[in-house]
């Protein structure tokens, strides 16, 4: 398995240098956004940012700032969130309707797969396979031009040409505690574990880790990191269950998706160093955070043969 660890992200400014993103200020105005529009499921914020955060991942930086606004932007559209991807666009300081004028131009195969790499949330496998469809149905169409958007949205429908496998829209599934075979149902009962509703448009196998709620149901009063490192491999251990159920789930009804990582998000993350490293001088506290997360890493990295991201929010 290959983990890619929580570092920091980086895109390319307007001179195309590279700098450090700002993925706290994406997150938050991602968080206004679905405010605005009466959506206040936080989860949601972590499923379009973790598309972010699965492309800066790795490598030198291929998009500007202004092209992963685009990037959020067209998967909140595609997801059936229209409204909260125009607000977004405000918030980033850019106009919505520009980005839906984009003039016909001509296409050739390297544009395609520069539209769809930077416009939607794909692994680079499945880019150069969707861009070779997106170029047999525009011949096949007799279309000699063919703007942004456009191929944007024919990516979309060849991704999807059969009806979606999936039931539930991502808001029709919310709270339900998913039936997860080998699991242990304490931990997702007691909501140490989650795991997020797969999307219908661009499934991803995702399980939250909440740390404060497995040590009130696993641990005691007494706060030990000894204590508490002896148990975290259950945990790690049923999160890539989840993980690995979820992936089957998805590649037997979309296995052109085998190549897109699954995610592992450590939530409120910082609370929780804070409450359990309460007695703690600044500097154990630091320690201790570090060594939280090696083991995590580690607990990770062992696992299964598949791609994890593992982030903390």
């Amino acid at each position: 398995m290959i983990l890619i660890p929580s570092e920091r992200l980086f895109a390319l400014d307007e001179s195309g240098q590279r700098t450090s993103y700002d993925f706290d200020g994406l997150c938050e105005d991602l968080h206004d956004a679905f405010s605005r529009n009466g959506v206040c499921d936080m989860w949601l914020v972590n499923q379009f940012t973790l598309t972010v955060e699965e492309r800066l991942r790795g490598g030198e930086p291929s998009l500007t700032e202004g092209e992963i606004d685009r990037l959020v932007s067209s998967v909140l559209a595609a997801s059936g969130y229209a409204d909260v991807s125009k607000t977004f666009m405000e918030l980033r300081g850019m106009d919505a309707i520009s980005g839906l004028q984009a003039a016909l131009r001509p296409w050739d195969n390297r544009r395609l797969s520069d539209v769809l790499g930077n416009r939607l949330p794909l692994a680079p496998g499945q880019v150069h396979s969707l861009a070779a469809r997106c170029s047999e149905a525009l011949n096949g169409l007799g279309l000699q031009f063919a703007s942004d958007e456009f191929i944007r949205e024919l990516g979309i429908h060849l991704l999807h040409r059969q009806p979606p496998p999936f039931k539930e829209t991502i808001s029709g599934a919310v709270d339900k505690v998913p039936s997860v075979e080998g699991a242990d149902n304490k931990l997702l009962s007691n909501r140490a574990l989650v795991a997020y509703p797969i999307a219908p448009l661009f499934p991803r196998a995702q399980v939250a880790l909440d740390l404060n709620a497995f040590v009130k149901a696993e641990c005691d009063e007494w706060h030990s990191e000894l204590l508490l490192f002896g148990k975290l491999p259950e945990l790690a251990d049923n999160a890539i269950q989840i993980l690995a159920q979820q992936r089957k789930t998805i590649l037997e009804q979309n296995p052109d998706f085998d190549k897109c990582p699954c995610h592992a998000v450590v939530t409120k993350y910082a609370d929780f160093i804070e409450s359990y490293g309460q007695g703690m001088s600044l500097r154990e506290r630091r320690g201790f955070d570090k060594r939280l997360r090696q083991l995590l890493s580690a607990l990770f990295e062992s696992g299964p043969d598949f791609e994890i991201m593992l982030g903390y929010r």
